[in-house]
């Protein structure tokens, strides 16, 4: 197959995979050299492997990082100092597009940046909602108070439950009082830990 030809069956696809293409191809073995000389000649962008986008010359979209984050792992959505970043809970948006995921732990590094995923129990994950990006493509991401929960949750090992003055002098979060208390108390039963839950009744009750 010829570039161009490859191109224009998907231009309009923000990301593709390699497989999806692969599978239909009559010489499939072709194909696949092909796809591995087009990605030497940066006709086409690899974000993970097996996954890719054409270059910024060719493609009609390019995709943000909030999608491409969707895209990298599935399940999974973006949390953490991300999400916090996005809300406005932390001063500034995080480098790394950090996002939760019920697989394991792993991260990427591509043309559009740094993406982590931590791994989370099956059972929490939960607490998100669908956005439109720029490209009025949908992703998926923390509510605000699950954002904060996962964060302090991943973080609780370096966390004092009785210091309740941490969250701004060591991690400078701000607008805490656009959270809702009540969605929180009931969201972190959900996540049966302890310390979570007396750090939580600490900030909310005695903060």
């Amino acid at each position: 197959m010829k570039f161009n030809n490859f191109k224009n069956q998907i231009k309009d696809f923000p990301v593709f995979s390699s497989a999806q293409f692969v599978a239909q191809a009559d010489n499939k073995q072709l194909l696949r050299n092909q796809i591995s000389m087009w990605k030497k000649q940066d006709l086409i962008i690899p974000l993970k492997k097996g996954l890719y986008v054409l270059n910024e010359h060719d493609r009609r979209i390019t995709p943000s990082r909030e999608f491409i984050a969707n895209q990298l792992v599935f399940p999974s959505y973006i949390s953490l100092e991300y999400a916090l970043g996005f809300y406005n809970i932390i001063p500034e948006r995080a480098f790394q597009v950090t996002s939760v995921t019920s697989k394991k732990t792993m991260s990427f590094e591509n043309v559009f940046g740094t993406f982590t995923f931590r791994s989370i129990r099956n059972d929490l994950f939960f607490g998100f909602n669908f956005l439109k990006d720029e490209n009025d493509m949908n992703f998926m991401i923390a509510e605000k108070e699950k954002a904060f929960l996962d964060f302090l949750y991943f973080n609780l090992p370096n966390i004092d439950v009785n210091d309740r003055v941490f969250l701004q002098e060591s991690y400078r979060m701000e607008n805490l009082d656009e959270l809702n208390r009540y969605l929180i108390l009931d969201y972190v039963e959900r996540f049966r830990s302890k310390k979570l839950s007396r750090l939580i009744n600490n900030l909310i009750y005695k903060g």
